[in-house]
């Protein structure tokens, strides 16, 4: 990952790039420099896809040369989009079961009242406002916390572990290393409490999904919760602001 100079001109929306031709697979560089292969055909990529001597896992293993110099929470081994195959699945069906199309339908109400209470107070504030301080930064930090049954009192350190959980080059490698070590604390902490006193919020629907799957290791689990908070929150953030920068840029001239 390479740090952004947020004085820069916005890039250009990927609808309006013009992309080369599907070709046969060729070597490419990677934006840090390192050697690759482009592979850009659609039967050329379904065979890499589907090839077993492809995959993710063996990235991480551990006489695998390292990907960055800095620890980050997309290099952590047990994380589910860094397994293949059985190991892959499992988590996916772990996931799935705590997702369930019935559970998502009972968190429809209370999201959408907290998006009316947010857009509310935004419209009373002075404007002009700061969309994301007072929206699409409070929006799923407020969700993510509720589905896993989280009080206010650990939002600012969700976003502390979101920030450091990825190697962008504005945080020193221990820093880093020292906030995924309290990370992964928080989710083992978390997984224990759920054990001992289960309730209706989203851990303790996963740790039971866990059960009923068999054979998930706790460090693949304690992974998939941390994943859940940065994946719950962060994505959906940038997401919701580079989703409204586009709107506004793209109105028609007046």
């Amino acid at each position: 990952m390479t740090t952004i100079d947020p004085t820069q001109p916005a890039p250009e929306p990927m609808h309006r790039l013009i992309f080369e031709e599907p070709g046969p697979p060729r070597p490419a560089e990677l934006p840090g420099g390192g050697p690759a292969w482009l592979v850009s055909r659609y039967d050329d990529v379904r065979q890499v896809l589907s090839d077993p001597r492809f995959g993710r896992a063996r990235l991480y293993a551990p006489d695998a040369p390292a990907l960055s110099g800095v620890p980050d929470l997309v290099n952590n081994p047990d994380l589910m989009f860094n397994q293949d195959g059985p190991d892959h699945l499992r988590l996916r069906r772990t996931l799935r079961r705590a997702f369930t199309p019935r559970a998502v339908a009972r968190w429809r109400p209370w999201i959408a009242a907290m998006v009316e209470e947010l857009l509310d107070r935004l419209e009373g504030r002075q404007q002009p406002a700061d969309i994301v301080a007072e929206f699409t930064l409070p929006l799923p930090v407020a969700v993510i916390s509720r589905l896993m049954g989280l009080d206010g009192s650990v939002w600012d350190r969700m976003r502390h572990w979101s920030e450091h959980a990825f190697s962008d080059g504005t945080h020193e490698g221990e820093q880093v290393a020292s906030a995924l070590k309290e990370f992964s604390a928080f989710g083992a902490d978390l997984l224990t409490e759920r054990r001992r006193t289960p309730g209706e919020d989203l851990i303790s629907s996963l740790v039971a999904a866990a059960d009923e799957e068999g054979g998930v290791p706790e460090a693949q689990l304690v992974s998939l919760v941390c994943g859940l908070v940065v994946g719950g929150h962060d994505s959906t953030m940038t997401m919701l602001g580079n989703s409204l920068l586009y709107l506004l840029g793209e109105r028609r001239e007046t």
